[in-house]
């Protein structure tokens, strides 16, 4: 993607720390108050704006279900400020799920909020919020078939190395 197509890896987009926030009642006083925004959202994993102008985000998950949440609100927000025109969230599907680590964010966690996330169509006329399911392909026992190592980028230099057979 980055080197064919010239996608943007890692690249960070500025959602607004100045935007607008809602009006908040505080309780008990009913004082009106806008908490102001304090932190930045990250970069998404890939950004691309087609030659026709149309600028689409991707966020592939690899974390745990609460980095799923995470990439799917800063998708929605990114949509519904208008940077974006298409954000897409990549995710195992359930089956995927039961071969990766515990509560690695994927589709069966994500589905009770989909009704969420469709509500942030309201105000936004054109553009595409979507969840992109990935499935594999067979498993093995074969051990001629190389096992995936664990990587050393986030905190996986924290985790436990694999198990010997």
């Amino acid at each position: 993607m980055v080197n064919v197509e010239r996608w943007q890896a890692e690249q960070n987009v500025d959602i607004g720390r100045n935007r607008q926030q809602p009006q908040l009642s505080l309780y008990p006083s009913g004082k009106r108050y806008r908490e102001p925004i304090t932190s930045d959202f990250g970069g998404f994993d890939f950004l691309t704006q087609t030659p026709r102008g149309l600028r689409v985000a991707i966020e592939w998950e690899t974390g745990n279900i609460s980095s799923s949440h995470r990439s799917m609100n800063k998708l929605t927000i990114a949509l519904s400020s208008g940077i974006i025109d298409a954000g897409v969230l990549i995710v195992p599907s359930r089956d995927c799920y039961e071969h990766l680590t515990d509560r690695i964010g994927n589709i069966g966690e994500l589905s009770g909020y989909l009704q969420l996330w469709a509500s942030a169509k309201v105000g936004v006329q054109r553009g595409l919020l979507a969840i992109t399911v990935v499935e594999h392909d067979a498993l093995t026992d074969n051990v001629a078939v190389p096992y995936l190592g664990m990587g050393n980028d986030g905190r996986a230099a924290q985790g436990r190395a694999r198990p010997q057979d």
